[in-house]
């Protein structure tokens, strides 16, 4: 290899073919093979697929329906974290048993549980007029609705 030095300072100037470097470029991923490299990223994305549906399960789980003076709150029972609100004189019918799509704030991914035992509430407004959630008991919560002084039905 011919050495060269510059005039100002004294250090080797190397040429590319010197570093050893790929054919394709300098290569940051040291001595992988692709093989390894495949499965390094396979295993990643297995990692991340997993906490991530691991984070949705807990959120899922825990959450919690609150029955308040203005307002139903949807929340997260773990952080106390308020995920959605809807006020309760926006509600034009709420009934047992959810027929159709909506909003969805379910704390199962089981359809027929949500299907039997969900609660439909129908608001006179917004992008989704219908509102399924799965409080734990369904006659319950329909009936605390119902009695809330600010719910006025189908008027």
């Amino acid at each position: 290899m011919k050495e060269t030095y510059n005039k100002v300072h004294p250090v080797r100037l190397l040429r590319a073919q010197d570093l050893h470097y790929p054919a394709h470029g300098y290569s940051a991923l040291g001595n992988l093979n692709m093989q390894e490299l495949i499965l390094y990223i396979t295993g990643g994305l297995l990692i991340a697929t997993l906490l991530i549906f691991l984070i949705v399960g807990t959120i899922i789980s825990n959450i919690n329906y609150l029955v308040g003076i203005e307002y139903l709150r949807i929340r997260i029972r773990v952080w106390g974290m308020n995920l959605r609100k809807f006020s309760i004189a926006d509600f034009s019918d709420v009934v047992v048993g959810v027929k159709g799509s909506g909003e969805n704030w379910t704390t199962t991914i089981n359809i027929k549980k949500i299907r039997n035992n969900g609660v439909s509430l129908h608001r006179k407004s917004g992008l989704f007029r219908r509102l399924n959630i799965t409080p734990v008991d369904p006659e319950e919560f329909v009936e605390k609705i119902k009695s809330h002084p600010r719910y006025h039905g189908n008027r």
